[in-house]
């Protein structure tokens, strides 16, 4: 599927279908209910992507999620606990309050940030028990400081594991297992927000759209391990010969879709034969 320009697609993508019921391919192939389907699915997910977007400042975010930035914001908090800490009554102990800076940085920026932070808070301890706290000896002192530590560079150590698993998990979530490149999924949302840039900047896109023809044949006739090799192998020569701004993408079955961005109707129509011809030309031995 193929628009010229960014109005014509977000009008397509907002509902609005061509005068003659067919999109502008390169073999003039119809609108059908499925090619309907991919680019109302596109649209609502660009509806949702301008919502979250609408407050966002890329700059703020930037600044936010750098590592100095959030080490020094834990070190700040952990020091007006301290006056705080020191400031009270010895009876009371605030070690607890001590992790909750520590394990927003050792998320946010991951392990090394947490480690700094959690030595930070061990020495404001340190120092206010030093000043409040009548010891009997000064091993006792040892020990307590020694057990907070380790306290905090556990609870980074596991944060920072579960966030590793997280991301994990996302990232097998939004790739497609049997070929390796981009799901349905991640390919909506990258679809999507390329609607919403067309709708904010007049730029063009395309969209191309793969079918593997008798595809059910290979399977039926060789076994589906054959069938997931032939899957991998035409996925691998799409993906070397497109561009490494473009996304391609595994719908399910034997379709693939390329996401195109900036690709007026003369550069989709080079990359998509390129990739046509590779595809043609390829022979597979034994």
């Amino acid at each position: 599927l193929r628009r010229r320009r960014a109005r014509h697609v977000a009008g397509i993508a907002g509902g609005v279908e061509p005068p003659n019921g067919r999109l502008s391919t390169t073999h003039g192939a119809p609108y059908s209910e499925l090619q309907n389907y991919i680019v109302t699915g596109l649209a609502r997910r660009a509806e949702g992507n301008m919502k979250k977007n609408a407050l966002k400042k890329p700059n703020v975010k930037k600044l936010v999620d750098s590592c100095p930035f959030a080490v020094a914001v834990a070190c700040i908090i952990i020091g007006l606990l301290a006056v705080v800490d020191y400031s009270i009554e010895s009876e009371y102990y605030f070690s607890l309050f001590y992790l909750i800076p520590i394990m927003a940085v050792a998320w946010k920026v991951g392990l090394p940030g947490g480690v700094i932070a959690s030595f930070a808070a061990t020495g404001a301890l340190l120092a206010c028990d030093a000043k409040t706290i009548p010891y009997s000896h000064i091993m006792v002192l040892a020990w307590n400081t020694f057990s907070r530590l380790a306290v905090f560079l556990i609870v980074c150590h596991m944060l920072s594991v579960l966030k590793k698993a997280l991301s994990h998990e996302k990232a097998i979530s939004r790739t497609d297992p049997v070929t390796g490149i981009n799901n349905s999924r991640l390919f909506y949302e990258r679809a999507g927000q390329e609607i919403e840039n067309m709708r904010r900047n007049t730029h063009p896109a395309s969209l191309a759209y793969i079918d593997i023809d008798n595809f059910k044949a290979v399977n039926d006739t060789f076994g589906h391990i054959v069938g997931d090799g032939l899957l991998r192998i035409i996925a691998n020569i799409a993906k070397e010969n497109i561009r490494k701004t473009d996304h391609i993408a595994r719908l399910g079955g034997d379709e693939f879709a390329i996401l195109l961005p900036g690709a007026d109707n003369k550069t989709a129509t080079n990359i998509i034969e390129r990739v046509r011809t590779k595809l043609t030309n390829f022979s597979i031995s034994n």
